[in-house]
């Protein structure tokens, strides 16, 4: 037994399908993004981030698709800590930053 729509919800239909497919395709293309940037990353900054979201270090050199779901879940979640470390940073360091004096 199948139940007859009107055009009206026939359209609403269509349209709500589209704009599903859209945020499916979205998310696919956020998730890209973020695993390329992340496996082009250095040892060094890769090791930092694996640390920072507290992946054991035998697990170190995998790319960020193999890792677990609760791990590139730690992973994204390390990253905006340390881009909201970073971000409050002193905008200008040099070398003369690290130089204390007696009087301080």
């Amino acid at each position: 037994m199948s139940v007859a729509l009107t055009p009206d919800q026939i359209e609403r239909g269509l349209a709500n399908t589209h704009k599903a497919r859209l945020l499916i395709v979205d998310a696919a293309r956020r998730n890209k993004r973020i695993s390329m940037f992340f496996n082009s990353l250095s040892p060094r900054h890769k090791g930092l981030v694996y640390f920072t979201a507290g992946i054991v270090k035998e697990r170190h050199t995998l790319k960020f698709n193999d890792l677990t779901d609760s791990e590139r879940l730690a992973v994204v979640r390390a990253m905006r800590e340390l881009r909201n470390l970073i971000a409050s940073f002193p905008r200008s360091l040099t070398d003369a930053d690290s130089v204390v004096s007696n009087n301080d």
